[in-house]
């Protein structure tokens, strides 16, 4: 008699057989939809889609470990979404914060590339130039601290 848990398993289970490449590769595309995911929720909240792409990042990254920062759209590195995710799966994972606030100085266009109304891209450029302030002012007190214990 042929088990049924073979009929109903998953693409994971087979994951061995999967070049190593490739899954970096997904997990690449996996952090590009969790970025379009907060962009496209609900006030940038945490969504469902957020969840599900969490699950799956999860399932992939003990196979490679976690892929390159640089890989990873700046938006997730500032509000250190890419360092929980895989602070949760017990991986430490370092970010050249003055890299990243560098390149989002440098970003000074609204969202544009979103579909949606004028109004929701004036809000997100908002919620981009608060989320940049924020980057700014957490580096700015970083760099007084260290000077100020080198004193």
């Amino acid at each position: 008699m042929v088990s049924r848990r073979n009929e109903i398993r998953g693409p994971l289970d087979n994951s061995a057989d999967l070049p190593l490449d490739a899954i970096r590769e997904e997990l690449i595309h996996l952090w590009n939809d969790m970025c379009e995911a907060r962009l496209n929720a609900y006030e940038g909240c945490w969504s469902g889609t957020c969840e599900n792409l969490e699950r799956r990042i999860k399932l992939l990254t003990p196979l490679v470990g976690p892929i390159s920062w640089k890989e990873v759209q700046v938006e997730l590195l500032a509000e250190e979404v890419f360092q929980r995710i895989h602070a949760d799966m017990g991986y430490t994972v370092v970010v050249d914060m003055d890299e990243v606030a560098h390149v989002l100085a440098e970003n000074d266009e609204p969202l544009i590339r979103l579909t949606g109304s004028r109004r929701h891209i004036e809000r997100l450029e908002r919620d981009r130039q608060t989320r940049l302030a924020a980057v700014r002012e957490h580096w700015r007190t970083r760099a007084e601290k260290q000077s100020s214990k080198g004193r």
